[in-house]
Order: C-alpha cells, then sequence, then structure tokens
C-alpha cells in the first residue's frame, strides 16, 4: 500500500504559510497564442466522400449541417441520407480523458493525498489543471492555503502518478473511441495524438492497447516543453504530418485542449469525459455527449455543416 501522509509527514516542507509560496498558474481566459506556422505548402485537401446509411422512411434527406442539428444525444448519433464531402486529410486525436478515461483516476489520486494532509480538492480547483500535464499549481496552491504550510510538489506528483498507474494498468479505451480511431484509419485518415503527458505514459497505454499502430504521430509535452492550452504540441502534430491547419481537425475533451487545438488554427470537436462534462467547452466547433456510438460523419458534420 502506498505510504499515508501526516501533517508533519513526508509531503510537507517545513515552512511555514507565511513564507514564499509559489505562484499559481495564470489564468487563460485572455491569453493569447500565434497559430501554427505550419509546414511547407502541400497539394489541396482531398475530399473524401463518406457514404452514411439511410434515416427513416418518414425522415427527409437532410445536410450535414441539419444532420449535426439532428443529433439527439443519446446512446446513437442519428443516421442521415446523401453523401457529404470531408474536406479533412488528418484527425489529431487529444489522449488522457479522450482515448482512455484517465482523468477520474488523476483527480481521485490527488483528492486522497490532499484529504490524508487535511484538505479537500474541489472539482472546481482541479478544473484548472485538466488537460494541462504538468500544470498543476493551482491545486497545490489551493492545498497550502488551506493547510497552511507548503508541501514537497514533487514527492506528491509522484505519489499521484503511482496511484493513478495502479488502477490504470487494465482500463480499456472510453467507449466509441477505438471504434471512431479504426475508421478513420481505414476511410484514409492520417492519425496523430496531441497530448501534454509523457511519451512513456501515452506510448504505453497505446501500445497494450494495440492503437499505437494506427496513428502516424504521437507528440506530448516532451517534444514541445510546453503543455496545453499552449498550441505548441498541436503545431508539432501538423508539422510531422505535413499538414496545414486547414486539412486537420482535433479530437479534445477538456477548456485547455480545445483552447490549445483552436489555438493552432484547427477546427476542434469536443466530446467530454465525466469529469469535463459540466465544463463550458463552447469554443469547441462541435460539442458531442460523447463518442459512444458515434461514427466519423456524425463527427464530421458537426464541423461541416
Amino acid at each position: 500500500m502506498p505510504p499515508t501522509a501526516r501533517s508533519t509527514g513526508m509531503w510537507s516542507t517545513g515552512r511555514s504559510s507565511s513564507g514564499a509560496m509559489r505562484p499559481s498558474i495564470a489564468s487563460t481566459s485572455g491569453r493569447s497564442f500565434s497559430r501554427c506556422s505550419g509546414p511547407a505548402v502541400i497539394p489541396a485537401a482531398r475530399a473524401i466522400e463518406a457514404n452514411a446509411s439511410g434515416v427513416s422512411s418518414g425522415d427527409m434527406a437532410v445536410s450535414a449541417g441539419q444532420a449535426a442539428r439532428k443529433y439527439s444525444g443519446s446512446s446513437r448519433a442519428r443516421s442521415y441520407n446523401g453523401r457529404v464531402s470531408i474536406p479533412f486529410r488528418a484527425i489529431v486525436f487529444d489522449f488522457d480523458g479522450l482515448i482512455v478515461d484517465t482523468e477520474q483516476p488523476i483527480y481521485e489520486a490527488y483528492s486522497s493525498i490532499f484529504a490524508e494532509l487535511g484538505a479537500s480538492l474541489p472539482l472546481s480547483v482541479w478544473q484548472d489543471v485538466i488537460g494541462q500535464g504538468v500544470g498543476n499549481d493551482a491545486a497545490f496552491v489551493h492545498l497550502e492555503s488551506t493547510i497552511g504550510r507548503e508541501v514537497d510538489r514533487e514527492a506528491i506528483r509522484a505519489e499521484a502518478r503511482a496511484r493513478r498507474r495502479a488502477v490504470t494498468l487494465t482500463l480499456p479505451p472510453r467507449e466509441g473511441a477505438a471504434e471512431l480511431i479504426t475508421e478513420a484509419k481505414e476511410t484514409g485518415f492520417t492519425l496523430a495524438v496531441a497530448s501534454s503527458s509523457t511519451h512513456a505514459w501515452v506510448d504505453w497505454h497505446l501500445d497494450r492497447l494495440g492503437l499505437l499502430p494506427s496513428f502516424d504521430a504521437v507528440c506530448t509535452r516532451d517534444d514541445v516543453g510546453e503543455p496545453k492550452p499552449s498550441p505548441a504540441v498541436y503545431c508539432l502534430a501538423l508539422n510531422r504530418l505535413g499538414m496545414q491547419p486547414h486539412e486537420a481537425f482535433a479530437i479534445e475533451d477538456s477548456p485547455h485542449g480545445v483552447t490549445a487545438a483552436k489555438a493552432a488554427g484547427l477546427r476542434c470537436v469536443a466530446a467530454p469525459n465525466p469529469l469535463t462534462a459540466n465544463m463550458d467547452l463552447r469554443h469547441a466547433d462541435h460539442l458531442l455527449p460523447s463518442l459512444a456510438g458515434v461514427s466519423l460523419s456524425d463527427v464530421v458534420a458537426g464541423l461541416v455543416g
């Protein structure tokens, strides 16, 4: 079992709250980022024609945009008639919370450690962390102000990662994620991952799930040194795929992730996980309740309508 921290135990620095406190991470509101400069100009994107299944006899054929608006939010997306031109060549996926729901375990790991130190970890505090990977200073500022002293942040991060790993070793993909990846690959899309986590974390999970060969590029904070909402990891993914921003779209699950994708010039679909479902994702170009039962045509319908 992981060691239990006490008020004067392994995670305390011994400094009082009157000492110098680390600054909290800056709010992303009002921040601006430069869009990707992009790779060298490449040929115009080819249109991929997607055949969609028919609707019930009482329905009229509808456009892609109308189909998106008809999405019922049920476990299966509405079908629509006709052929839809998909003006994209690539999809860039987030990882944590989108392909695998690792967000809940890491929140629970930090919550348990904070409780052992005598503090709670409200979701309202944690939501500024989701999507950033290492950017959890806001949570530590909350902890230190609550208990009145500084703590060993790196020791807590290491313990939280260990607890998360213990419960994510056998986690399956989120419902609909693997199916969408397979369909996109079979349709001819080029795929990448853009994550604020590390290569060791992302590559290992993708490999154990058998999804790693589906991706032409896997980009993480190890490659760029900046977590989301910086667009750096998305810019790198586009560069490695040889794509311009208008030729790709992103799929994200968090506000920081959507901000990063949009700042890189990509259109973005948001498919929140249970932890991010109540967060503000209105800056996404299309919002789905989840990826469960969603086809590639359903995803693109919300972008081209």
